[in-house]
């Protein structure tokens, strides 16, 4: 089953939270599927905990997001967006097991040629750690952007 093409964030981690993705989806396309397993996996699919990783996303310095409400705001809305829909670019995905605050991923490819012939490739790829936004600076916007 695939996802309203119009809906809410909400709405849409809902149906997200309760679908099977291990198997074929029609509608979502591979890296969508296997973001939609590690959401799962690691307890992200509930709005409680999307809300705390948006959160950490926004306050990361790594993603230079301006440390104010409209910024912060647009900056939440098009990631959920670009996490939430049923096709996704490797930078995308890469994105998403950030946002997922994944340090590193294992990449394991195994092909398989119509004469039964297997070719496999490994990597491994560093995502970083997560660097908050100094208390200053969170303090600052808190404040309207006076000093104190």
């Amino acid at each position: 089953m695939s996802l309203p093409s119009k809906n809410t964030s909400v709405s849409k981690l809902r149906h997200i939270s309760e679908t099977d993705y291990t198997s074929d989806q029609p509608g979502v396309e591979p890296l969508a599927r296997l973001f939609r397993q590690l959401l799962s996996q690691c307890g992200a699919d509930t709005q409680a905990e999307w809300n705390m990783l948006l959160h950490k996303h926004v306050t990361d310095m790594r993603n230079a997001v301006p440390q104010n409400k409209k910024d912060m705001a647009t900056t939440r809305g098009n990631l959920q967006k670009e996490l939430l829909k049923s096709e996704m670019t490797f930078n995308v995905f890469l994105k998403g097991l950030r946002f997922l605050e994944l340090n590193k991923v294992d990449i394991n490819i195994v092909g398989h040629r119509k004469n039964g012939e297997m070719f496999t490739g490994s990597i491994t790829v560093g995502l970083g750690e997560r660097i908050p936004v100094p208390a200053s600076v969170v303090r600052q916007h808190q404040s309207g952007g006076r000093n104190e």
